[in-house]
C-alpha cells in the first residue's frame, strides 16, 4: 500500500466557507446584541437617559434586536468573504499580501 501523502494544497469542499458562516451566525447574534447594549448604553450616558429597573438601557430591546440581526449577518458574511478571498488568491497564484 502506497502511503497517502498531504501536501498544503489539499482539496476542500466548495461549501466548508458556509458551513463555517452558519456555525458564526449563533456568536454573531449573541456578540452584536451585546455590542449594541454596549452602544445603548453611551447613549444613555449622553442623553441621561434613566432605563427602568431591571433592564441596561432605555429602549434595551430596539438595540438589542438591531445589534444582534445585524451580527448575525455581518459576522459570518465577513469570514465567509474572508474565506473566498483566500481560496481564490491560493488557486490563481495572485496575492496582494507581501
Amino acid at each position: 500500500m502506497a502511503a497517502i501523502q498531504r501536501t498544503g494544497d489539499e482539496k476542500r469542499s466548495p461549501a466548508q466557507p458556509f458551513a463555517v458562516g452558519c456555525l458564526l451566525a449563533i456568536p454573531g447574534f449573541f456578540g452584536g446584541g451585546m455590542i449594541a447594549v454596549g452602544i445603548g448604553k453611551i447613549v444613555d450616558g449622553l442623553t441621561r437617559c434613566q432605563p427602568a429597573e431591571g433592564w441596561p438601557v432605555c429602549n434595551t430591546p430596539a438595540y438589542l434586536l438591531v445589534g444582534a440581526v445585524a451580527g448575525a449577518i455581518l459576522l459570518p458574511s465577513v469570514v465567509v468573504w474572508l474565506m473566498l478571498r483566500r481560496k481564490g488568491a491560493r488557486t490563481t497564484g495572485n496575492s496582494d499580501r507581501s
